[in-house]
């Protein structure tokens, strides 16, 4: 069976030799099979069912095969800058690894991990744009807070 990963344009010329090659071999067997009924409709005492001898279209090998554009994937969202986004968007008293796991979740579709958040923030843990508040074991672990600089908000005034 061939995956998504598997095509390319090589496989698919095996794919259509390898179907090439069957179409022929059922054609032989059909025709094998019409003349074996052929020669029993000739054998006395032995019923031949009618048979409706179709001519199958031949299939050219080198017939051009109208081409498709090439699959292009939509542009995926940069998981950095999806990560700022969600570091500013956390609380500014701190936030746990979890917070931050389903932050991503809720702005870039990403499912993530504790382990590949933590692994992505690390850059930022070196650079101090984000430091470890409180450490702890276990499953609620550490407290972190964002140290980058929050955009301010204006609140319009009201006339």
């Amino acid at each position: 069976m061939i995956s998504i990963s598997d095509l390319s344009p090589e496989a698919l010329e095996m794919l259509e030799a390898k179907l090439v090659a069957d179409l022929e071999a059922v054609r032989r067997v059909k025709a094998v099979l019409l003349e074996h009924r052929a020669v029993l409709a000739g054998v006395p005492g032995v019923a031949a069912a009618p048979v409706a001898v179709v001519e199958a279209s031949p299939v050219p090998v080198d017939a051009p095969v109208p081409s498709k554009p090439p699959y292009v994937p939509p542009p995926q969202l940069d998981i950095r800058e999806i990560m700022e986004e969600a570091l500013l968007a956390m609380p500014p008293e701190g936030f746990r690894l979890g917070e931050l796991s389903d932050k991503l979740r809720k702005m870039g579709g990403y499912l993530v991990d504790g382990r590949v958040v933590k692994t992505c923030l690390g850059p930022w843990l070196k650079r101090g744009q984000v430091v470890v508040l409180q450490t702890a074991i276990g499953r609620v672990g550490s407290l972190y807070q964002c140290l980058l600089p929050r955009p301010e908000v204006t609140i319009p005034a009201e006339s």
